[in-house]
């Protein structure tokens, strides 16, 4: 078979004409179907990596920048002049929460990009 008989297999309109179909076109319109169902699946595939990454550098630059304010948050604690004082324990509260959102985030995320492929 050619690639004209497979186009013409293809484009037949209607059940009726299926049923005089022999046994090797039906195997070939089989397979151009399998194809068409690897193709989609390598385009999911292809999709799910650039979203992935997008979603990747996004989360990164969001933690920066939430590193980015403690850390401007500690350092204006620590200049007296500025006059601007938190108490210890407020202190400790951020960098604990802040340790404790960064892990969790990180795991989400880490979960989320290198999760095992699906057994199927």
């Amino acid at each position: 078979m050619n690639e004209i008989d497979i186009v013409e297999i293809i484009s037949k309109p209607s059940k009726k004409e299926r049923v005089g179909l022999s046994l090797e076109d039906i195997e070939i319109e089989s397979k151009i179907v399998e194809i068409d169902l690897r193709r989609e699946e390598l385009e999911g595939h292809k999709q799910d990596r650039r979203e992935r990454k997008k979603f990747a550098d996004q989360i990164y630059w969001m933690l920066v920048a939430f590193l980015v304010a403690v850390m401007v948050i500690v350092s204006l604690c620590a200049v007296e002049c500025l006059k601007f004082n938190l108490s210890d324990s407020v202190i400790i509260t951020l960098l604990s929460t802040m340790s404790a959102n960064m892990i969790g985030i990180f795991m989400v995320v880490a979960r989320y990009l290198f999760k095992p492929a699906n057994k199927t």
